[in-house]
């Protein structure tokens, strides 16, 4: 009976590798099939050759001078590294830095080429790896032999994008989805229309950049060039607003006001006065940041809010905005009646009518009345009309004052007075008090002219330099651009221009590198202990924690570095939540290290690490791994909130990740029937503690995800995909540990455990993100490889199975009786 229950389990366990086997049979194929493909053909001559030779000047200044993009202050080497990324995947091509590359785009000039010029719109250099639709933007098929170069390919001319019709339709059926819904979009489309979204990104940031759009009608090309990509220029220079923290001025929006808006005037006039209500992106720019643009009546009616809501009182301000629309109605009435009749008087031609013109029309109507007593009845129905659109607004106003009255009371204590959840009820609150605030901000400044046109001539000349390939000319050219910025800037916002003390610490993190040194430190520790442990060598283990301490040190500079110039906690996309669960991961493993002086604890932690910091570091862009410093999105912007449910979440996924490695290790040991059972049972325990932890972070983060969500969404639980994976993360989780506690799992059942349990957490944190892409959730989301990561998380299931299938067999042989066996 023993021995047929040992042979049940070990037909189980074939059962399962079978399974398992056919189906890395089936998720490999297609994972390894594009690299299978390529390695068949010749795919170089595909790539931008190897000869790029770009102007060799010295771009430290350059690198160094501090622009606007995307919401933040940042060097322009970081702008550089970022959009070089964006754009080929890695932040050098062909051996080329990305400060060369950025300004080569900048100041790529097709229409006066230059001798040794790139011609960029023919280079092959926006990434698109996906062989589909490379297929499908080179308009062959996917399997023809005479151009497997082509389509198993990495590089894409902006031409052969320009050219492509099909990926043309394609781009306008994503920009249907985006116009719906500018936010969650990508939720919306199909995981090849998100590739196809991708290289679109890639091709509309090259136009920006050099501010060129190609298009078969040259007056259209032209004309989408001003309204569309000067306007979308990202690299934002010169201060000329004088609103308080208010956004820069790119050059491309100083072209487009200059071709756009003066050009057009100073054909028909003489002397040119314009205000920014000339400029129509200004409105774009003060409906995006209303609270900047506030003139002092506005500023204190929002101080007098905001103090009367802190003290619990806001009797006061229903009842003066009540009074406020109520006098602002009665100066109105008489204004309204005489535009009403003014209307009425033109509607019916009585402006222009004499009295015997009145009198023959009488006479053809039989009807008898003077003008005067036409103009008489007519002033009377519009009187009536008047008091009929006076009740109308009596009304609107007593809804607006009751909106905001409703509003107020639902304001939870303790109230802050910053929180962006209360903006657009300001916005409400003093739009209705001051109806012609936007338009009065928007007039309330001129245009520098003079200004703008030494702007945009300083920086035509860097441009001519440039394009001289004279290192002395094209360094003179930048001194005199940088010195106009700022001596145009600082008669905008004073001597603090630009005004961020980061940009030193930011250089410092893009030429230290520390994320790439810290898993270099970290492998380093990772080989260490594993001499200590084969050797039994108390020398390299002591050894060991120097390289570990040293790859912390960096890990710990880096989160510095990111909090400093972010101001929040470095836990916001992929990239920064993989480096800190490798962070976290190693400190656990200190932690456990400390108590139980096992060096397979601290082996494990510098796994983790390392596998977690490579990836993140050696990853290009299109998988999603970002690790550009962003302005959070608008439901993530709460430091409260990031820190105690964001860090805790991930937190715990590298509590699990340590358990997972600890896990392998064990079945390792089991592989090889090592005879040491009091180490396979210390290892069991520390799974078992280390998936406690997880749990407790786990549960606590989700719990607090929920409070978080019913604050942002207005609901505690509503079974998005990332809510619903993290719940069965939980559960998954809880399972082992009750299993254990009850004594159905022992230690080799918790090292099985502490690897399969890891795939919820693999699929929550990634899965989710990356192969869903849906939710509410979408500010994570980016375009990974889901046969990649699921045969990976398949070889690792394979791994289990096989360790199960010798144990089983094993202990099979054991059980049966000698001449059996």
């Amino acid at each position: 009976m023993k021995n047929s229950h040992w042979e049940v389990r070990l037909w189980i366990v074939r059962g399962l590798l079978a399974l398992n086997l056919l189906a890395m049979a089936f998720m490999g194929y297609w994972a390894i099939e594009p690299y299978w493909q390529s390695s068949k053909y010749d795919t170089k001559a595909d790539q931008a050759p190897p000869s790029l030779k770009l102007p060799a000047y010295d771009y430290q200044t350059w690198a160094e001078w501090p622009v606007l993009v995307e919401g933040r202050v940042k060097p322009m080497q970081t702008v550089a590294i970022e959009t070089v990324r964006t754009i080929t995947g890695r932040a050098t091509f062909q051996g080329q830095p990305a400060m060369a590359m950025f300004l080569s785009w900048v100041f790529y000039d097709p229409e006066h080429p230059q001798a040794n010029a790139i011609d960029w719109d023919n280079y092959a250099f926006i990434l698109c790896e996906d062989h589909d639709l490379r297929a499908s933007i080179l308009g062959l098929k996917l399997d023809d032999p005479t151009n497997f170069s082509k389509i198993h390919g990495k590089y894409l001319t902006p031409r052969e994008i320009y050219q492509s019709v099909q990926f043309q339709r394609m781009a306008v059926e994503i920009e249907k989805f985006r116009s719906n819904d500018q936010e969650r979009y990508t939720q919306q489309i199909s995981p090849e229309l998100r590739k196809v979204e991708n290289v679109h990104s890639r091709i509309r940031k090259y136009e920006a950049i050099t501010g060129i759009l190609e298009s078969r009608d040259p007056a259209i090309a032209k004309k989408m060039m001003r309204r569309r990509y000067l306007m979308n220029d990202p690299v934002h220079f010169v201060a000329l607003d004088k609103a308080k923290n208010s956004a820069w001025f790119s050059m491309g929006e100083l072209k487009y006001l200059t071709t756009a808006i003066i050009a057009p005037r100073l054909s028909t006039e003489e002397n040119i006065s314009l205000t920014w209500q000339d400029a129509e992106f200004m409105e774009k720019r003060v409906s995006l940041q209303p609270k900047l643009y506030l003139d002092p009546d506005a500023k204190a009616a929002l101080e007098e809010l905001q103090s009367a809501i802190k003290a619990g009182n806001t009797d006061s301000i229903i009842t003066g905005l009540q009074a406020t629309l109520n006098e602002r109605l009665e100066k109105q009435k008489p204004a309204m009646l005489e535009q009403a009749i003014k209307r009425e008087t033109a509607r019916l031609g009585l402006d222009k009518m004499t009295e015997t013109d009145v009198q023959q029309i009488m006479a053809k109507t039989g009807q008898k009345f003077t003008l005067a007593e036409l103009k008489d009845r007519v002033a009377s129905e519009s009187g009536d009309k008047v008091k009929q659109m006076t009740v109308l607004q009596t009304q609107k106003n007593a809804r607006t004052v009751q909106n905001l009255k409703d509003r107020l009371q639902n304001i939870k204590k303790p109230f802050i007075a910053e929180e962006s959840r209360h903006n657009q009820m300001y916005m409400d609150y003093l739009e209705a008090r001051y109806p012609d605030m936007y338009n009065a901000a928007i007039r309330s400044q001129a245009v520098p002219l003079d200004a703008i046109k030494t702007m945009l001539a300083s920086y035509d000349q860097v441009g001519q330099a440039y394009r001289t390939s004279d290192a002395t000319k094209f360094n003179e050219a930048s001194k005199n651009f940088f010195n106009t910025i700022t001596t145009t800037s600082k008669q905008y916002v004073g001597d603090n221009f630009p005004g961020d003390n980061a940009i030193a610490l930011e250089l410092t993190l893009n030429r230290v590198e520390p994320f790439k040194w810290a898993w270099i430190s970290m492998l380093l520790a990772m080989i260490c202990f594993l001499i200590s442990l084969k050797f039994d060598s108390r020398i390299f283990y002591q050894v060991a924690f120097v390289p570990m301490v040293v790859s912390l040190g960096f890990q710990i500079f880096a989160y510095y570095g990111r909090v400093m110039i972010s101001g929040r906690p470095p836990v916001s996309n992929m990239f920064e939540t993989v480096v800190f669960v490798s962070s976290m991961g190693a400190v656990f493993a200190l932690g456990l290290e400390f108590f139980y002086r096992n060096t397979i604890i601290v082996l494990s932690g510098t796994v983790v690490a390392t596998l977690g910091l490579i990836l993140a570091d050696q990853l290009p862009y299109s998988n999603g791994f970002d690790s550009k410093i962003s302005p959070l999105t608008p439901v993530l912007r709460s430091n409260y909130w990031l820190i105690i449910h964001v860090m805790t979440i991930v937190a715990s996924y590298a509590a699990g990740a340590l358990a997972w490695a600890i896990g392998n290790i064990s079945l390792i040991l089991y592989w090889f029937n090592s005879d040491r059972r009091d180490l396979l049972k210390t290892l069991a325990n520390l799974c078992y503690s280390a998936i406690k932890v997880a749990v407790l972070l786990l549960g606590v983060g989700t719990l607090l995800g929920g409070i978080w969500a019913a604050e942002s969404w207005g609901r505690f639980w509503g079974w998005d995909p990332k809510e619903t994976w993290a719940l069965i993360a939980l559960v998954v989780y809880l399972l082992p540990l009750h299993a254990r506690y009850i004594g159905w799992v022992k230690d080799f059942g918790m090292a099985i455990a502490s690897v399969v349990c890891f795939s919820a957490i693999v699929m929550s944190w990634y899965g989710v993100n990356f192969i869903l892409g849906a939710g509410l959730h979408s500010y994570g989301m980016g375009d990974g490889g889901p046969w990649t990561i699921f045969f990976i998380c398949s070889i690792n299931l394979l791994w289990v199975l096989m360790v199960c299938h010798r144990k089983a067999t094993r202990e099979l042989a054991e059980a049966l009786p000698p001449a059996v066996a």
